[in-house]
């Protein structure tokens, strides 16, 4: 079985996200990153992982079985 990875790239965007890092793991993979001060960000992802989005001042926000 072979599966192509490719890189998930996205905007976080919210009131106070400025200065703030935001947490991006990428579940199946267990590698993560956190967002530029922008909200920009960019993770290693395939189509059916799960991507969690955590931060101290935020709720979990898990996105599953996404395809990219």
């Amino acid at each position: 079985m072979w599966s192509q990875e490719k890189n998930l790239k996205g905007q976080i965007i919210a009131d106070s996200i400025a200065f703030r890092e935001v947490n991006v793991v990428n579940l199946n993979s267990k590698r993560g990153t956190v967002n530029q001060k922008d909200g920009y960000f960019e993770i290693s992802a395939k189509a059916g992982d799960t991507i969690f989005f955590s931060s101290l001042q935020y709720e979990p926000y898990p996105i599953f079985n996404s395809k990219f």
